[in-house]
Formats: structure tokens, C-alpha cells, sequence
């Protein structure tokens, strides 16, 4: 059986809401899914992430991660939201090693593309700590040296409302009659317009308040 990724549990113990391990290590294009609502956060000793890896956080409103050293290579993706929507407020906290091309995503989802059920999500508030004795992420210029891309929009739609609203009613024409139903109907909402708010990003030393 071939595994996505590899936690080693020397010392992995779940107690209340948290999981404690030695490590969490993704193998390069490898994919390591968070989805137990019962952890809301995650210490480690290492948190490595090999080239073209991802760790996606699902269904969490608040997640945090805790790790002595991070190690981000190239290619590498970390995204998280809750389960309508909206970004995760995620914390990423420890000594970073190495920062290769990394996107840090907590921006809302499109009810297209996430929860049909739910409206546009917002982009949920993303804290990066970093310990002064590793290197310092930065978010702001991505021609310099450990930069992080970092993506926390609410989301936004280019569809026309206008055009959804004819098109549906065309939808409808297509399919009366007796013993027809209508044609292509969307499940669930059928326009959500409103457009998520935007979330913050912030990165800090590990000791600033």
C-alpha cells in the first residue's frame, strides 16, 4: 500500500483538540488531507513539505500549526477552509528551514466551486510566526528571497446576473409541457451574487505580541 505521506508517531498523541507528533513529512507530489473536526491543531517537531506536495485543511473555522522547523520546498501548497466556504483563520508557526515557491491559500471559495449550498465564502485571517533563528517569510516581493505567496480574497464571480436570470427562464421553457420537467436546472442556488470579504495576512516574529 503506498502512502501520500508519512507521520512518524514516536510520540503522536491526540489529547482534547490537538494532535501531537514527531513529524509530518509529504513526499514530492504527495497530498496530506486534514478533514477530523474534532483537531483544530497540529504540533510538530517537523512539518516538511517535498517539491509539488500539499496539505489541505477541510472543514475547520480555526486551524493551527506548530512546528520546530518547516521545511518548504518548491511547488508546495498549503490551503484551508471550512465547510461553507470561507477561508480557514490559520496559524503557521516555527522555524523555517527553507521556503522554496510556496502558496499559502485561505481565500473564500466560489459556491461553484466549493459548497453548492453555501453563498461566496470569505478569506479567512492567515498568521505566519516565524522563530528569528530561522529565516523570515515575507509576503510582499516575489522577486526576493523567501517570499510566500499568500491568498486570502473573499471570493468573486464575473457571472452575469442578467444573463443566469434569461438563461434559466429559457431552461424553463424548454422543459414545460405536461409530464416534462425543466432542462439542465442547476441543484441548489441558482445565483448567489454577493461577493465574499476579503480576509488579512500577517507575518511576525515569534515573540511579538
Amino acid at each position: 500500500m503506498k502512502a501520500n505521506y508519512l507521520i512518524t508517531l514516536g510520540f503522536c498523541i491526540l489529547l482534547l483538540n490537538s494532535v501531537n507528533a514527531q513529524s509530518l513529512i509529504i513526499p514530492a507530489k504527495g497530498k496530506h488531507i486534514i478533514k477530523d473536526k474534532s483537531i483544530k491543531e497540529l504540533r510538530l517537531d517537523s512539518l516538511v513539505l517535498n517539491k509539488k506536495s500539499s496539505l489541505e485543511i477541510q472543514g475547520k473555522k480555526d486551524f493551527t500549526i506548530y512546528a520546530n522547523h518547516i521545511i518548504l520546498a518548491d511547488k508546495t501548497f498549503i490551503t484551508a477552509h471550512d465547510d461553507k466556504n470561507n477561508g480557514t483563520n490559520l496559524i503557521l508557526s516555527g522555524k523555517f528551514i527553507k521556503i522554496g515557491k510556496t502558496v499559502v491559500d485561505v481565500s473564500g471559495r466560489t459556491y461553484e466551486v466549493g459548497n453548492k449550498t453555501e453563498a461566496n465564502g470569505n478569506g479567512g485571517k492567515l498568521t505566519i510566526v516565524y522563530d528569528s533563528d530561522g529565516l523570515k517569510p515575507q509576503h510582499l516581493d516575489n522577486k526576493e528571497k523567501n517570499y510566500i505567496e499568500t491568498l486570502a480574497k473573499g471570493a468573486s464571480t464575473s457571472t452575469n446576473p442578467y444573463v443566469d436570470v434569461q438563461n434559466l427562464w429559457y431552461r424553463v421553457a424548454l422543459g414545460s409541457g405536461i409530464g416534462r420537467s425543466p432542462m439542465g436546472l442547476p441543484q441548489g442556488k441558482v445565483y448567489d451574487a454577493s461577493e465574499g470579504k476579503d480576509g488579512e495576512v500577517e507575518i511576525k516574529p515569534l515573540n511579538e505580541n
